[in-house]
């Protein structure tokens, strides 16, 4: 492995990957819009020059894929808002061709209305915020969740639109001084929005300053935003192998402009990986691998939902990567280099190869990094979803001082880093697109030489949760993960372990979790009585059960409402899904989830009996 990377150390050229960038974030690249295709193709030529076929697959949008409800085409040619003087508009706070992400994206309205009245919502979130204030044909200025915010305000007290201040929390860092910062936003169509919105993202002193004028000032705005019809496109293409079987590079390519780390330096990553490995492979440098390695460009979820829906029977992809926010400069956006590494209910080796490539690749160069336990938010999260099974760990940035606002340009991004992650991509791909049984060994070497870490990492996550985990719960609860980690390795790569092999393997495994834990603080361990049922799920990936409220009681339509507020419920409801496998019942899954930090026993019994209204799952007789 360490000559692979020499070799593409050799190779790769970050200050070229960083001028294909800048390049790249002139396209509004919003997911199913002419921007975003315009960039697609423009990539698409750029691989075709270094002989690369790339094959742009075309989807319905608007359908649903795999039960996720993707979005319909969407253009905006204008959006002006004014805060109004005597004698009319006197100070320009949002203009979309300056400054596209001063629209809330997917905004629709085409008119010119004056003299609006505002009224301040600061939160915006519960029907009791809006106790009082008559907002009918008004601007609401919040700093709420405008998917939230758009729900009570327009749907249910007749607002206008919203004018949106807020600055999403990214957790580690401290966002309180960006106060000239735009927010990226979006109204994402579930199917049950009753009136169509508008909206603008103003900075944070723009809305503290409007906020000071309310029943002073008014406000006028021209907006020229309407849908079109357009499809869903994806660009595919791969290098081939001796077998079908495919590792697959994905990365998005959506997000507004200019969208530098998020996601143009995934983009550009991939693409210079694939460019360099087909060069290097084409004039004999490496040999033709065994597997072979695809790669695909996405609108984020819509594109991978649609692009399994269509392909997930027909190809056989057994490994993959994700790249996403991969290219930032650390001193000035604060990130760290990690690993996102495969869920546990999964298991698998990759993340461990690819956590050894990357210590290896960033030795010596000053970069922040570690491996972290898995988190959802992108499109690995789809394709390492139990119900998928393509183990696909994550390389990523984070946190990020300027993730989603109109300051992650490429003066963010660090031509190093972009080079270390195509380093990184090319040495994963090319290693496992020819690994054979001889590598096994290496790889459970890997595996267990990046346990400890991944223990570690866990257990600083559980400080202060409750209730708190008994030793022998999390012994169980990594020992599973080994388990299905083994399996996982022999099924996806088709190895063949010697006989013995699995025994040997676990009992290594379990002295590394014995070590780890021998001064974790005692606590016993919990009968939980929640329950004895056994449930399965009915559908493929991920739930996105936001994009199905409307289909609930006002009640539950609330209650999931609140629930999806709470990021760390979130990531609860995704585990405790993942979990549900048809076998193990409730009480099993809730050590699991205690040995997580993740059990809201409330919370997710709610879920649970929404889920089951919704038929997203269902319960199993044994």
């Amino acid at each position: 492995m360490k000559d692979l990377i020499d070799l593409f150390r050799g190779k790769a050229d970050g200050k070229r990957a960083h001028e294909l960038l800048k390049e790249l974030t002139k396209y509004h690249r919003i997911q199913v819009t002419k921007g975003y295709d315009e960039a697609l193709y423009f990539l698409k030529g750029y691989l075709e020059e270094y002989g690369i076929k790339a094959i742009v697959e075309e989807f319905e949008a608007g359908k649903k894929y795999w039960g996720y409800k993707t979005p319909t085409g969407w253009k905006a040619a204008r959006a002006e808002l004014w805060l109004d003087g005597e004698k009319g508009p006197v100070e320009k706070l949002a203009d979309f061709t300056e400054n596209p992400l001063s629209l809330i994206q997917r905004s629709y309205f085409k008119g010119e209305l004056r003299s609006l009245d505002f009224e301040v919502v600061e939160k915006g979130e519960s029907p009791e915020d809006y106790r009082g204030i008559a907002l009918e044909n008004k601007l609401v200025l919040t700093r709420g969740a405008p998917w939230r915010v758009r729900d009570l305000a327009v749907d249910k007290f007749g607002a206008l639109g919203l004018l949106y201040y807020g600055v999403m929390d990214v957790e580690g860092l401290d966002r309180s001084s960006l106060r000239e910062v735009r927010n990226y936003t979006a109204f994402w169509p579930t199917g049950g929005e009753k009136r169509e919105a508008f909206g603008f993202a103003l900075t944070a002193a723009q809305g503290e300053k409007l906020k000071e004028l309310r029943g002073k000032a008014r406000l006028s705005l021209k907006i020229d935003a309407d849908y079109e019809h357009l499809d869903i496109l994806d660009l595919y293409g791969k290098i081939q192998g001796d077998v079908d079987d495919e590792i697959i590079l994905i990365a998005h390519l959506c997000h507004p402009r200019p969208g530098a780390n998020d996601n143009a330096s995934g983009a550009v990553s991939l693409v210079e990986a694939i460019r360099l490995l087909k060069k290097l492979i084409d004039e004999g440098t490496l040999k033709r691998p065994k597997r072979s390695i695809s790669f695909l460009l996405v609108p984020e979820f819509t594109g991978s939902f649609a692009f399994l829906d269509r392909y997930y029977r027909k190809k056989r992809i057994v490994a993959g990567l994700n790249l996403d926010m991969v290219g930032e400069d650390q001193g000035k956006t604060g990130s760290t280099l990690r690993v996102i590494g495969l869920p546990v209910q999964l298991g698998g080796f990759e993340d461990a190869l690819l956590y050894e490539i990357l210590l290896n690749v960033s030795l010596n160069r000053g970069l922040k990094t570690c491996f972290s336990d898995f988190q959802g938010g992108s499109d690995h999260a789809l394709f390492s979803d139990p119900t998928v099974g393509i183990p696909m760990p994550h390389l990523f940035q984070w946190p990020d001082l300027y993730y989603h606002t109109d300051h992650d340009t490429p003066e963010m991004v660090s031509p190093e880093s972009l080079e270390v992650s195509i380093i990184i991509a090319s040495t994963y791909l090319y290693y496992l697109a020819t690994a054979g049984d001889s590598d096994y060994r290496d790889l459970e070497s890997m595996f267990l030489k990046h346990l400890p870490e991944r223990i570690e990492d866990h257990l600083k996550r559980l400080k202060g949760s409750e209730p708190p985990p008994s030793k022998e719960a999390l012994n169980d609860y990594f020992l599973e993960y080994a388990k299905r980690s083994y399996y996982r390795a022999l099924k996806s790569l088709g190895m063949k372990a010697k006989r013995g092999k699995r025994k040997n393997f676990l009992k290594m495994a379990s002295v590394v979790i014995g070590d780890r834990l021998k001064n974790y603080e005692k606590h016993e361990s919990q009968p939980f009585g929640w329950s004895s049922e056994v449930y399965r799920r009915l559908k493929r990936g991920p739930h996105f059960l936001r994009q199905r409220r409307h289909e609930l009681s006002e009640r539950d339509r609330e209650e999931l409402s609140q629930f999806i507020l709470k990021r760390n419920r979130i990531r609860a409801a995704n585990s405790l899904f993942f979990w549900l496998d048809g076998k193990r019942s409730l009480n099993e899954i809730a050590r699991y989830l205690v040995s997580e930090g993740l059990f809201y026993r409330d919370d997710l019994e709610k879920i649970l009996d929404i889920s089951l209204k919704l038929g997203e799952i269902d319960r199993v007789s044994l």
